[in-house]
Protein backbone atom coordinates (compact mmCIF):
# COMPACT_ATOMS: atom_id res chain seq x y z
CA UNK A 1 0.00 0.00 0.00
CA UNK A 2 1.28 3.48 -0.86
CA UNK A 3 1.92 5.92 1.97
CA UNK A 4 2.37 9.60 1.24
CA UNK A 5 5.69 10.90 2.55
CA UNK A 6 4.98 14.31 4.09
CA UNK A 7 8.62 15.23 3.64
CA UNK A 8 8.85 14.54 -0.08
CA UNK A 9 10.88 17.28 -1.72
CA UNK A 10 9.46 19.19 -4.66
CA UNK A 11 12.26 18.03 -6.98
CA UNK A 12 11.60 14.43 -6.02
CA UNK A 13 7.89 14.88 -6.70
CA UNK A 14 8.55 16.40 -10.14
CA UNK A 15 11.02 13.64 -11.01
CA UNK A 16 8.45 10.98 -10.12
CA UNK A 17 5.85 12.66 -12.31
CA UNK A 18 8.29 13.13 -15.20
CA UNK A 19 8.83 9.37 -15.13
CA UNK A 20 5.15 9.00 -16.15
CA UNK A 21 5.31 11.44 -19.09
CA UNK A 22 4.64 9.86 -22.46
CA UNK A 23 3.19 6.66 -21.03
CA UNK A 24 -0.42 5.56 -21.38
CA UNK A 25 -2.63 4.78 -18.41
CA UNK A 26 -2.49 1.11 -19.36
CA UNK A 27 1.32 1.12 -19.41
CA UNK A 28 1.55 2.89 -16.07
CA UNK A 29 -0.86 0.47 -14.42
CA UNK A 30 1.21 -2.46 -15.73
CA UNK A 31 4.76 -1.13 -15.35
CA UNK A 32 4.28 0.46 -11.94
CA UNK A 33 2.29 -2.54 -10.69
CA UNK A 34 -0.55 -0.31 -9.50
CA UNK A 35 -3.87 -2.01 -8.88
CA UNK A 36 -7.09 0.02 -8.99
CA UNK A 37 -10.67 -1.14 -8.56
CA UNK A 38 -11.95 -2.59 -11.85
CA UNK A 39 -15.04 -0.37 -11.73
CA UNK A 40 -12.78 2.66 -12.10
CA UNK A 41 -11.86 1.60 -15.64
CA UNK A 42 -14.40 3.97 -17.15
CA UNK A 43 -14.45 6.46 -14.31
CA UNK A 44 -13.85 10.07 -15.43
CA UNK A 45 -11.60 10.54 -12.40
CA UNK A 46 -9.41 7.53 -13.09
CA UNK A 47 -6.33 9.50 -14.14
CA UNK A 48 -6.33 11.66 -11.04
CA UNK A 49 -6.85 8.61 -8.82
CA UNK A 50 -4.04 6.78 -10.59
CA UNK A 51 -1.57 9.63 -10.11
CA UNK A 52 -2.59 10.07 -6.49
CA UNK A 53 -2.09 6.34 -5.98
CA UNK A 54 1.32 6.46 -7.69
CA UNK A 55 2.40 9.32 -5.39
CA UNK A 56 0.84 7.74 -2.31
CA UNK A 57 -1.58 10.61 -1.83
CA UNK A 58 -4.59 9.44 0.20
CA UNK A 59 -7.36 10.87 2.37
CA UNK A 60 -6.46 14.50 1.83
CA UNK A 61 -8.43 17.25 3.57
CA UNK A 62 -10.22 19.12 0.76
CA UNK A 63 -9.54 22.50 2.40
CA UNK A 64 -5.78 21.99 2.20
CA UNK A 65 -3.50 21.61 -0.76
CA UNK A 66 -2.84 18.02 -1.82
CA UNK A 67 0.82 18.41 -0.85
CA UNK A 68 0.23 20.90 1.93
CA UNK A 69 3.71 20.57 3.45
CA UNK A 70 5.27 21.99 0.27
CA UNK A 71 2.25 24.11 -0.69
CA UNK A 72 1.22 22.34 -3.90
CA UNK A 73 -2.21 21.44 -5.25
CA UNK A 74 -2.34 18.59 -7.80
CA UNK A 75 -4.59 19.10 -10.82
CA UNK A 76 -4.86 16.86 -13.87
CA UNK A 77 -5.97 18.74 -16.98
CA UNK A 78 -7.34 16.92 -20.05
CA UNK A 79 -6.06 18.35 -23.34
CA UNK A 80 -6.67 17.65 -27.03
CA UNK A 81 -4.01 16.96 -29.66
CA UNK A 82 -3.31 20.70 -29.98
CA UNK A 83 -2.68 21.05 -26.27
CA UNK A 84 -5.99 22.88 -25.64
CA UNK A 85 -7.81 22.06 -22.37
CA UNK A 86 -11.08 20.34 -23.22
CA UNK A 87 -12.95 21.19 -20.01
CA UNK A 88 -12.98 23.61 -17.12
CA UNK A 89 -10.99 22.73 -13.99
CA UNK A 90 -12.62 21.98 -10.65
CA UNK A 91 -11.04 24.01 -7.83
CA UNK A 92 -13.02 23.21 -4.68
CA UNK A 93 -16.51 23.11 -3.24
CA UNK A 94 -18.12 26.44 -2.35
CA UNK A 95 -18.96 27.35 1.23
CA UNK A 96 -22.56 28.60 1.13
CA UNK A 97 -23.20 29.52 4.78
CA UNK A 98 -21.11 31.10 7.54
CA UNK A 99 -19.24 33.42 5.19
CA UNK A 100 -19.69 36.76 6.96
CA UNK A 101 -16.11 36.94 8.25
CA UNK A 102 -14.74 35.28 5.13
CA UNK A 103 -12.09 36.97 2.99
CA UNK A 104 -10.22 36.21 -0.23
CA UNK A 105 -6.98 35.94 1.77
CA UNK A 106 -8.38 33.13 3.95
CA UNK A 107 -10.53 31.44 1.29
CA UNK A 108 -10.28 27.79 0.22
CA UNK A 109 -10.12 28.94 -3.39
CA UNK A 110 -7.02 31.10 -2.89
CA UNK A 111 -5.38 28.33 -0.88
CA UNK A 112 -6.09 25.72 -3.54
CA UNK A 113 -4.78 27.72 -6.51
CA UNK A 114 -1.92 29.65 -4.93
CA UNK A 115 0.46 27.05 -6.34
CA UNK A 116 -0.70 24.31 -8.68
CA UNK A 117 1.02 21.24 -10.05
CA UNK A 118 -0.65 20.74 -13.43
CA UNK A 119 -0.46 17.38 -15.17
CA UNK A 120 -1.74 17.44 -18.77
CA UNK A 121 -3.52 14.28 -19.88
CA UNK A 122 -4.29 13.36 -23.49
CA UNK A 123 -8.03 13.36 -24.07
CA UNK A 124 -8.88 13.00 -27.74
CA UNK A 125 -12.35 12.00 -28.91
CA UNK A 126 -13.26 8.33 -28.91
CA UNK A 127 -9.99 7.49 -27.14
CA UNK A 128 -10.15 4.82 -24.47
CA UNK A 129 -9.27 6.04 -21.00
CA UNK A 130 -6.57 3.39 -20.78
CA UNK A 131 -4.92 4.65 -24.00
CA UNK A 132 -4.54 8.24 -22.80
CA UNK A 133 -0.99 9.49 -22.26
CA UNK A 134 0.36 11.58 -19.40
CA UNK A 135 2.18 14.84 -20.17
CA UNK A 136 5.01 16.70 -18.46
CA UNK A 137 4.13 18.35 -15.13
CA UNK A 138 3.99 22.13 -14.70
CA UNK A 139 4.21 24.13 -11.50
CA UNK A 140 2.26 27.37 -11.72
CA UNK A 141 1.39 30.25 -9.43
CA UNK A 142 -0.85 33.14 -10.49
CA UNK A 143 1.05 36.29 -11.42
CA UNK A 144 0.06 39.74 -10.13
CA UNK A 145 -2.53 40.32 -12.84
CA UNK A 146 -4.04 36.83 -12.43
CA UNK A 147 -4.21 37.24 -8.65
CA UNK A 148 -6.17 40.46 -9.08
CA UNK A 149 -8.59 38.93 -11.61
CA UNK A 150 -9.16 35.85 -9.46
CA UNK A 151 -9.87 38.02 -6.42
CA UNK A 152 -12.35 40.16 -8.37
CA UNK A 153 -14.22 37.08 -9.64
CA UNK A 154 -14.28 35.46 -6.19
CA UNK A 155 -15.58 38.60 -4.50
CA UNK A 156 -18.33 39.05 -7.08
CA UNK A 157 -19.46 35.46 -6.59
CA UNK A 158 -19.28 35.62 -2.80
CA UNK A 159 -21.38 38.79 -2.77
CA UNK A 160 -24.24 36.81 -4.33
CA UNK A 161 -23.84 34.06 -1.72
CA UNK A 162 -23.52 36.35 1.32
CA UNK A 163 -26.37 38.67 0.29
CA UNK A 164 -28.79 35.77 -0.17
CA UNK A 165 -28.93 35.98 -3.95
CA UNK A 166 -27.46 32.58 -4.72
CA UNK A 167 -30.49 31.65 -6.81
CA UNK A 168 -29.54 34.46 -9.22
CA UNK A 169 -25.96 33.22 -9.45
CA UNK A 170 -24.97 31.18 -12.48
CA UNK A 171 -21.90 30.39 -14.57
CA UNK A 172 -22.00 33.64 -16.57
CA UNK A 173 -20.41 35.46 -13.61
CA UNK A 174 -16.63 35.43 -13.35
CA UNK A 175 -14.15 36.00 -16.16
CA UNK A 176 -11.70 33.26 -15.22
CA UNK A 177 -13.17 31.85 -12.00
CA UNK A 178 -16.84 30.90 -11.81
CA UNK A 179 -19.25 28.78 -9.83
CA UNK A 180 -21.72 26.13 -10.88
CA UNK A 181 -23.78 23.32 -9.40
CA UNK A 182 -21.97 20.08 -8.77
CA UNK A 183 -24.47 17.46 -7.77
CA UNK A 184 -25.26 13.94 -8.96
CA UNK A 185 -28.89 14.95 -9.41
CA UNK A 186 -31.39 17.69 -8.57
CA UNK A 187 -32.34 15.90 -5.35
CA UNK A 188 -28.89 16.53 -3.88
CA UNK A 189 -29.35 19.64 -1.72
CA UNK A 190 -27.47 21.69 0.84
CA UNK A 191 -28.12 24.75 3.02
CA UNK A 192 -27.67 28.29 1.73
CA UNK A 193 -28.86 31.80 2.66
CA UNK A 194 -32.03 33.06 0.94
CA UNK A 195 -32.83 36.69 0.11
CA UNK A 196 -34.84 37.03 3.33
CA UNK A 197 -31.89 35.85 5.41
CA UNK A 198 -33.45 32.45 6.08
CA UNK A 199 -31.97 29.06 5.20
CA UNK A 200 -32.97 27.65 1.82
CA UNK A 201 -32.02 24.41 0.07
CA UNK A 202 -30.01 24.51 -3.15
CA UNK A 203 -27.78 22.19 -5.14
CA UNK A 204 -24.17 22.16 -3.88
CA UNK A 205 -21.92 24.59 -5.74
CA UNK A 206 -18.26 24.41 -6.73
CA UNK A 207 -15.65 26.78 -8.09
CA UNK A 208 -14.06 26.18 -11.49
CA UNK A 209 -11.34 27.76 -13.61
CA UNK A 210 -12.42 28.41 -17.18
CA UNK A 211 -10.56 26.45 -19.84
CA UNK A 212 -9.81 29.69 -21.71
CA UNK A 213 -7.71 30.66 -18.67
CA UNK A 214 -5.98 27.31 -18.15
CA UNK A 215 -5.13 27.26 -21.88
CA UNK A 216 -3.07 30.40 -21.34
CA UNK A 217 -1.25 28.74 -18.43
CA UNK A 218 -0.33 25.67 -20.45
CA UNK A 219 0.74 27.55 -23.54
CA UNK A 220 2.80 30.04 -21.57
CA UNK A 221 4.70 27.24 -19.85
CA UNK A 222 5.22 25.14 -22.95
CA UNK A 223 5.99 28.18 -25.15
CA UNK A 224 3.31 27.31 -27.67
CA UNK A 225 1.65 29.89 -29.91
CA UNK A 226 -2.12 30.09 -29.71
Amino acid sequence: MFCYNLYMHEDELIDKLKSLAGFTIKEILFNKNISLVTSLKFDKGLVGKLIECFLGLINNNYAKQDFFDIGLELKTIPVNNLGFPVEDTFVCSAKLIGNFDYSWKSSYVKNKISRVLWIPVENCRRMSILDKRIGLPIIWSPNCVEKKLLKIDWEEIMNFIILGEIEKLDSIYGNILYIKSKAKNSNCLTNAIGNDGKIIMVNPKSFYLRKSFTKQILFRNFNYKI
